[in-house]
């Protein structure tokens, strides 16, 4: 009879395993996508916005590294404040 070693799965387990992936990563995309798309049309009507890693309005510092460079500043960041009009010494 067969033994199986503890680091064996069945392809059952693997076809699971990358399902439950590609759903967990279509979702992500799909949230990136929405802010990606929702931060351009604030930006065209002349809107600001601000994400969670930027200290101030005018701050470009990122510190995300390689990964905010590859993929952008919607995947590896959340927006925080909008402006749309209005002045921003308000805030």
């Amino acid at each position: 009879m067969f033994r199986r070693h503890w680091f064996q799965f069945q392809l059952r387990t693997a076809f699971v395993a990358v399902t439950v992936l590609g759903i967990w990563l279509g979702v992500y995309v799909n949230k990136i996508e929405v802010q990606r798309s929702v931060v351009s049309a604030v930006r065209a009507h002349g809107g600001i916005v601000v994400y969670d890693w930027q200290k101030t309005f005018r701050s470009e510092t990122k510190k995300h590294g390689w990964i905010g460079r590859l993929l952008g500043d919607d995947a590896v960041g959340n927006v925080r404040i909008v402006v749309l009009g209005g002045s921003l010494e308000l805030l």
